[in-house]
């Protein structure tokens, strides 16, 4: 199986921290034969080129190199780039990180190992502080009871808990020729996901190894799941977006849009908004953190309102 390894390296205050951490952690897979397809975003070409030749295995490897001087392409836009030139190039296995990340040493051969029919993995992770040392004693799936197989939409109904940085994709499969993430999806990580499974792809839980979620100032959301009012209108537009979108697809998705808009007229007023904010903070459970999750629609909060 031919299998290429993804990322987006981008400048931030850690830069140098997360690239080397990054490097080694691809240095050291206890499985190496993969390429590497290497998106710098605003990162000088030269720099990384010459980084790569002081590790013995990355300097040995195919290396495909796109950058931008300048931001021209999103984040999600990149993405997509990334999944399509992986398909075009004919690979058969597409493995995404996050540079900021880290990655079991043994995720290369544990993914090859397990995948076996189906389209897409997974693995779990542990919360893990800027210096990389573990938040929790039980990796994240363990403590959801995240599925073991997925092959229906139910669990991704209301949350995601399947992002950019451990996710492997069948991509030979036809779904990936015509490929595209809409420019108003808000988290491009539940649309592959929820998309994939619409189309009957399937996806298995990767067991035994274990990414290191990094917690630091530039992380998007970061791990704690309690609301405040930005975390809380960024998930209402969130859902709204991927909702919106698939509506035409599934009924399902058509009465989860109406209920959301139903929340969204109603916490457009200051007291409501806070009263709804207390109520998620204290009747749920926010430290087991699934991306908007914790956004209630009004049914299920209708006894303390």
């Amino acid at each position: 199986m031919k299998v290429l390894w993804a990322t987006s390296i981008y400048n931030c205050l850690m830069h140098e921290i997360f690239l080397e951490d990054y490097l080694n952690n691809l240095n050291n897979q206890t499985e190496q034969n993969f390429d590497l397809l290497l998106f710098l975003d605003c990162i000088n070409l030269k720099t990384i080129e010459t980084k790569i030749q002081d590790y013995k295995n990355l300097k040995q490897k195919k290396v495909f190199f796109f950058h931008q001087e300048k931001a021209f392409l999103s984040p999600t836009q990149i993405r997509q780039f990334l999944i399509n030139k992986a398909h075009k190039l004919s690979y058969d296995l597409l493995i995404f990180s996050d540079f900021d990340e880290i990655s079991g040493i043994n995720r290369v051969e544990k993914t090859l190992q397990q995948i076996h029919t189906h389209h897409f993995a997974f693995n779990s992770f542990f919360p893990a502080d800027a210096n990389l040392f573990k938040l929790s004693n039980q990796h994240f799936y363990y403590q959801i009871n995240a599925p073991k197989l997925l092959d229906t939409l139910s669990p991704l109904l209301h949350k995601n808990f399947i992002g950019f940085g451990n996710i492997a994709l069948k991509i030979n499969h036809p779904f990936f020729s015509n490929f595209y993430i809409p420019n108003s999806i808000l988290a491009p990580d539940w649309f592959l996901a929820s998309w994939m499974l619409i189309n009957n792809l399937s996806g298995i839980q990767i067991q035994d190894t274990y990414n290191l979620y990094r917690q630091h100032t530039e992380s998007f959301i970061g791990f704690d799941g309690a609301l405040d009012e930005k975390r809380l209108e960024l998930g209402i537009a969130v859902k709204i977006k991927h909702y919106q979108h698939f509506q035409k697809i599934s009924p399902i998705y058509r009465r989860l849009f109406i209920q959301t808009l139903k929340l969204q007229t109603f916490l457009s007023s200051k007291e409501n908004k806070r009263k709804y904010i207390r109520i998620i903070n204290t009747n749920f459970c926010t430290s087991k953190f699934c991306w908007w999750e914790n956004i209630k629609m009004l049914k299920e909060i209708a006894q303390w309102i």
